[in-house]
């Protein structure tokens, strides 16, 4: 979405909450806030006239975020309805795996349709119906459209031309990830890491900064992939002997002497180390931490797209790879044998464990 919350009509934000059934004396409370906003054009030194606007959020404002949810939430309740009644066609990845339709992260969406024209038509409309109500408008220089393979060529540039989205043969990053993910993006995560430090000026920072920028910048790169993949350890060696580098710095004649190596910095600061995060144990605790979430809550929509598609007919605890495992499957797997180690089960009605196996 283009400008998402300068675009924003402060009367489809007021109905919005309405229909969402927020009770009207809170949505006076909000609307009081989010309109009360007046400007002064400051020319030359001189405050000019005074305008008072009738749409747009705030940018910095704590409330704004939430606000800017509810407006897109408009949209996915729309297109869910559209694939609920049959008017678009979304995608599955088995024949029992819910219908894909779409992913939303604040002013950016992924569409998963069939590549056919009243697919698109029907796509198309809504997106004018939810802009023309709301103030929103899509960014076409920023949005882009991937095929599948088997797409004809045809079909591809007709749908392009529809929707006015250029084609690519990649559709680039999603939530900081490449949207492709393979073992190549790993080189990615570790040109990210080296960017961000190549551009830290070593001779300016105090020790206590150089640790701050390596725990909260550096190390939340790979936060993210590493709770969906399991990295080689490898890859993690290569990071942590980059962040080794860049805090033992570097003189004229190449890199300053380790006086202590970097298992030891990761321990605790009161065993005398840093505290700096073992990424294999770290990358770890994320997959566990996703596969506990898989287990505690399996009604959810990424839950049962997953056991939709790798373990249809039995539970997650006895769930095998089977013969073409993704790497994000094998990776949940490796973290659920650390699960099934420690765990054990309380006893309810006793339904669901298996006397013989489970602790």
């Amino acid at each position: 979405m283009n400008k998402a919350y300068n675009r924003v009509e402060w009367d489809f934000l007021e109905d919005a909450l309405l229909r969402f059934d927020f009770c009207r004396n809170w949505v006076n409370l909000v609307m009081g806030c989010v309109t009360t906003v007046s400007f002064y054009v400051v020319l030359n030194g001189n405050a000019g006239s005074f305008l008072k606007p009738k749409r747009g959020l705030r940018q910095g404002d704590p409330l704004s975020p939430y606000l800017s949810l509810i407006i897109s939430d408009v949209l996915s309740v729309r297109i869910t309805k559209a694939v609920s009644e049959g008017d678009l066609q979304g995608i599955k990845l088995s024949r029992t795996c819910p219908v894909i339709s779409h992913l939303f992260f604040a002013d950016d969406a992924l569409f998963f349709l069939k590549a056919t024209l009243p697919n698109c038509w029907r796509l198309k409309s809504i997106f004018h119906e939810y802009c023309m109500a709301s103030g929103q408008l899509i960014n076409h220089d920023k949005s882009s459209i991937y095929f599948s393979l088997i797409t004809p060529l045809q079909i591809q540039h007709l749908l392009c031309e529809l929707l006015g989205i250029l084609l690519v043969d990649n559709p680039g990053k999603y939530l900081g990830m490449p949207t492709i993910w393979g073992s190549s993006s790993l080189s990615y995560i570790k040109d990210r890491i080296n960017r961000k430090i190549e551009g830290w000026k070593l001779n300016s920072l105090s020790p206590a900064g150089k640790e701050i920028l390596i725990k909260s910048v550096a190390m939340a790169v790979p936060a993210y992939p590493m709770s969906c993949f399991k990295f080689p350890a490898s890859i993690c060696i290569e990071i942590n002997s980059t962040l080794g580098k860049f805090w033992w710095g570097y003189h004229n004649t190449g890199l300053k002497l380790y006086w202590k190596s970097w298992a030891y910095l990761e321990k605790l600061k009161l065993d005398g180390g840093l505290g700096f995060r073992d990424l294999l144990s770290f990358n770890l605790a994320l997959l566990v931490k996703q596969c506990w979430r898989l287990i505690q809550d399996p009604c959810s929509f990424w839950a049962r797209i997953v056991k939709a598609r790798y373990f249809p007919f039995c539970d997650f605890a006895s769930a095998m790879k089977g013969y073409y495992a993704s790497w994000s499957w094998a990776s949940l797997l490796e973290a659920r044998d650390i699960i099934l180690t420690g765990s054990m089960w309380q006893v309810g009605n006793g339904l669901s464990i298996n006397i013989w196996k489970d602790h």
